[in-house]
């Protein structure tokens, strides 16, 4: 009837007729005006249909369309226009001000299409632009008395107008759902006439005992931002493209009310549980289907969720995960271990969504005091969903119980009865315990259970998921059977009660043949050879005993199997770090004994991009020379290492206060006083102190079966100002370098010489400590003439072949490791860049030159300032080299010179001849007055540098250049 009045129109005249057409081709879902059936399809889908807006201003704000609508020539709309004052060029320049804002006007045109009532678009046109916001003005406007009363005769006819006008505006301006910053779906309640912009798929409407789910999706038109975000980011594989354009595809759950019924009780908990649970955060909310929508229409109320295709029963009796990506359900290959199976990981996360559901809901408006727990109680394979890219999602929470407790130490909710098949024990109480709950239960007589019996259902959930990851029975499978149909079948047959049959329950106790499989596992050959996989094993089967215990006082509670779950993969990483390279994890597991330890971060390398621990270089030595020796021998030569570093800043302290004694007179008003002393304090000095490092180290002596090393440990606290290091790299062919403590600044008690396996490490180990990176390789000079600036004749310094060498160095700050101690980063924390604290102690653009002398006593820097007005660059041959000449017009070069600092042990010159002191300012001119860092800075007006190779020239020569541009 809607569609016949629609068409047939009642003024036939009016230019409306031939654009009722126009307006139905932008109905959702489409009508089909050829069927010969469209009248009785009609009647079953007029009250589902709704008009799309993009549609309606893209077809109705056509030019030609407007000027044939607004020209129209019947009695009505000529009419209006003569009482308005108006012609259709007025009314059309209307219409296109608002086209080009919000189109407001071109949409109330359209709905006066569909009400036949065109001509009262000219008294509309006449209301100021400016008040017209939305649909809901423009229907609050013609509704109003005085415009009624001026457009329509009749009091009945004012009165039908009104009515239709409202039900009519909802097709047009479907409801649109939004998701809360907080996560939280209020509830709506919506007229009859409401519409909703759903468009049903053909797919088979889901009838189950606690409700109807229907798929659909929502034209992107009227999809809210914030509801788009959570489909972009969680659900992304639920977005389709059939025709090129994506198509957010959700289901809906509808459960029918019944007037009767007291939607107060436990019978209506599933929209708070449900409401709540959306508001929990990651990473639990990762394993927990979003609420989007939460509403009730028409004695019904509905649920929207995202649409997810398959359940976690559907996967396990499949042999990969559906769809385009490839993720097998068992536990294949010779590498893969369980901890790192994509379905076991997911498993890991069911149980920390669980915890949450558990004691970690919060109200959404903060007045009620106390805690809520809920139990889910249907916990079960098909009731958790998995998505697309594999991620399980527990969902369906119509048996839910949620309850306020003062204290967590009382964990109990009224009993529901969920799927008997995954029942723990307590469902089935005996006479005593339901009439000791009658007596004294808080909820007048409701028999009560812990929130552990979820545990139960989640042991039996885990057990399938094994069972199928690890396939124990493939050889004994009948044909099309799958593993996890067998051990239904096996638990079908052991069962003596009727009650019980197919369920993991067999009286108050698991079954026999649970623990029997549990057992079963161990004995894979998987795990017979391999210790961190087996004692992995070892502790989930534990657990998973534990959490089928009969008494649920005695079940550990779900946060207590998260932490057992995490223990045991704590462990097992620690067991495979220890069995690929047991000396690194020995260094890791033993902690600084440093007093201020916690003030130390530990201190990385990086390595194409990632930022690595040093823990991780292999192919290094360490020597040892004691106090004393006068030989390079160690104690232990040749010996395999591994060490940890550990960085603290320099920073002002406050010094150690004086007492100031003075002399002051007692509480005497006579003559003589008594003089006593007193002391005051001095407002404390602030003091530089020193930058500091800490090496924690190991050794493994060679020569050795590996099983019976023993490794000996080590931990040297490094003050930068009294410690240095020496690049011996440099002069030979190892990758050496040492470590020793300055003769002047006391004894010390070892020299720590390292030898790494390639140049890039040594090189790594050297820019941390010395906060320089290394830019260039060592490259051979011929000879470097200093000229310095004074007011004697000019003072040269030269230095000349053999043996001399030059490299480039960079300024970096030292790179922290992320603090073991501090939470990660959830997805939406920030970069990877933002993970890593690195501390730049100077511009990472201030370089310098820095000139080595094999068997000299003494180093030379020439820092590489940022402003240089002149610089020149001579290619002349000198020498059978390449002359560099570097000429500065104003002022002086600074040229930093280091003398070297000597170890305890004199009878070992080698190791300290050029040795560098560890002070992170090292370079620094303005440093240079500070006698602990004995550096001497020179005034230079010319520098003459004769290179080795035309190679090393253009090395020098790109640096200088580039540190000495404008």
């Amino acid at each position: 009837m809607e569609y016949y009045r629609l068409i047939s129109g009642q003024r036939t005249q009016c230019a409306r007729n031939q654009h009722v057409e126009l307006l139905l081709s932008c109905a959702c879902p489409p009508i089909d005006t050829s069927s010969n059936t469209l009248f009785a399809d009609l009647q079953k889908t007029w009250s589902r249909i709704f008009f799309s807006k993009e549609g309606i201003i893209r077809k109705f704000g056509d030019d030609a369309v407007l000027n044939d609508l607004l020209g129209c020539r019947c009695p009505d709309c000529k009419n209006q226009r003569t009482l308005r004052r108006t012609t259709p060029e007025a009314a059309n320049k209307t219409v296109l001000k608002s086209r080009s804002s919000d189109s407001v006007l071109v949409l109330a045109l359209a709905v006066l299409v569909y009400l036949d009532k065109l001509h009262f678009f000219y008294r509309l046109a006449a209301f100021p632009l400016s008040r017209i916001k939305s649909l809901h003005s423009v229907v609050m406007y013609l509704s109003s008395t005085e415009v009624l009363e001026d457009l329509i005769d009749t009091e009945l006819g004012r009165k039908i107008f009104e009515s239709a006008l409202k039900d009519v505006v909802c097709i047009f301006e479907p409801e649109v759902f939004e998701v809360e910053a907080d996560g939280f779906c209020r509830g709506h309640q919506y007229l009859d006439s409401a519409r909703f912009p759903f468009l049903d798929t053909r797919e088979p409407v889901i009838q189950g005992s606690f409700g109807t789910v229907i798929k659909f999706h929502i034209p992107e038109e009227y999809l809210h931002s914030s509801i788009k975000r959570i489909m972009d980011t969680r659900y992304s594989r639920s977005i389709k493209e059939p025709d090129g354009h994506p198509q957010y595809r959700f289901v809906r759950k509808v459960i029918k009310l019944h007037e009767q019924e007291n939607h107060n009780d436990l019978n209506s908990m599933e929209d708070a549980v449900t409401r709540l649970v959306s508001m929990l955060k990651e990473p639990a909310a990762t394993n927990l289907i979003t609420l989007l929508a939460f509403y009730s229409w028409r004695n019904s109320i509905y649920f929207v969720f995202p649409c997810v295709e398959t359940d976690l029963y559907a996967l396990l009796r499949q042999n990969t995960l559906p769809g385009e990506i490839e993720k097998p359900t068992k536990l294949e290959g010779d590498t893969l271990r369980l901890p790192d199976h994509w379905l076991w990981i997911q498993m890991i996360g069911v149980v920390r969504a669980l915890c949450d559901i558990h004691a970690e809901m919060k109200s959404p408006h903060g007045e009620i005091t106390g805690h809520f727990i809920a139990s889910h109680f249907d916990l079960k394979p098909a009731n958790i969903l998995v998505t697309a890219d594999g991620v399980l999602k527990i969902t369906d929470f119509g048996e839910s119980v949620i309850r306020v407790t003062e204290s967590l130490q009382d964990l109990s909710t009224p009993f529901r009865p969920g799927d008997a098949k995954y029942a723990a024990p307590e469902s089935k109480p005996t006479g005593q315990m339901l009439k000791q709950a009658y007596e004294a239960g808080p909820e007048g007589g409701r028999y009560q259970v812990l929130l552990s019996y979820d545990v139960w259902a989640l042991a039996c959930v885990m057990t399938e998921v094994l069972v199928v990851l690890l396939d124990t029975e493939a050889e004994f499978l009948a044909p099309q059977e799958t593993a996890i149909d067998r051990f239904h079948r096996k638990l079908e047959d052991e069962s003596q009660d009727e009650t019980t049959r197919g369920t993991f329950l067999e009286g108050h106790e698991v079954k026999p043949y649970v623990r029997k499989t549990l057992e079963g596992f161990l004995s894979q050959e998987r795990f017979s050879d391999d210790y961190p996989h087996h004692r992995y094993m070892e502790s989930v089967c534990d657990l998973l005993l534990d959490m089928f215990k009969n008494d649920n006082r005695d079940r550990p509670p779900s946060i207590k199997v998260l932490e057992r779950l995490n223990q045991a993969d704590s462990d097992y990483r620690a067991d495979v770090e220890n069995q690929r390279d047991p000396l690194a994890w020995a260094v890791r597991k033993r902690s600084l004994k440093h007093r201020n330890s916690s003030a130390f971060r530990e201190v990385g390398w990086r390595v194409d991009g990632a930022l690595l621990s040093f823990v991780e270089i292999d192919g290094v030595t360490l020597t040892t020379i004691e106090e004393g020796r006068t030989t390079a021998r160690g104690t232990h030569d040749k010996a395999d290492c591994r060490f940890q570093l550990f960085y603290r800043a320099s920073e002002l302290v406050e010094k150690e206060p004086e007492p100031d004694v003075s002399l002051t007179k007692t509480r005497r008003s006579t003559f003589p006083f008594k003089l006593k002393k007193t002391e005051r304090q001095k407002p404390p000095d602030l003091v530089l102190r020193p930058s500091e490092f800490i090496l924690k180290w190991a050794i493994s002596p060679r020569g050795r079966d590996r099983q019976d090393r023993k490794h000996e440990f080590g931990e040297t606290h490094l003050v930068t100002s009294e410690w240095s290091f020496t690049p011996l790299y440099a002069f030979n062919t190892r990758f050496e370098c040492t470590l020793f403590k300055n003769a002047a600044n006391g004894r010390s008690d070892v020299v720590l010489r390292f030898v790494f396996d390639t140049l890039d490490k040594v090189q790594s180990f050297q820019a941390v400590l010395l906060h320089y990176t290394v830019q260039s390789q060592m490259l051979p000079a011929q000879k470097v003439t200093f000229t310095e600036v004074s007011g004697r004749p000019s003072q040269t310094l030269s230095l000349n072949a053999p043996g001399l060498l030059m490299q480039v160095w960079g300024k970096a700050g030292p790179f922290f490791l992320p603090d073991p101690k501090a939470a990660e980063p959830g997805p939406s924390s920030g970069s990877h860049e933002d993970y890593y604290s690195i501390q730049t102690i100077a511009p990472p653009s201030l370089k310098a030159l820095v000139f080595l002398k094999k068997g000299g006593q003494m180093a030379f820097a020439l820092p590489l300032p940022s402003q240089v007005t002149d610089k020149i660059f001579s290619d002349s041959a000198e020498a059978h080299g390449i002359a560099c000449k570097l000429v500065k017009t104003f002022d002086f070069f600074p040229l930093i010179s280091i003398p070297p600092n000597r170890p305890q042990q004199d009878g070992a010159p080698f190791l300290w001849n050029c040795s560098i002191p560890l002070t992170e300012d090292l370079l620094d001119p303005e440093a240079s007055d500070n006698d602990a860092k004995k550096q001497e800075v020179k005034k230079l007006k010319r520098m003459e540098l004769v290179m080795e190779t035309k190679l090393g020239y253009d090395i020098v020569k790109a640096h200088v250049s580039k540190a000495w541009s404008k």
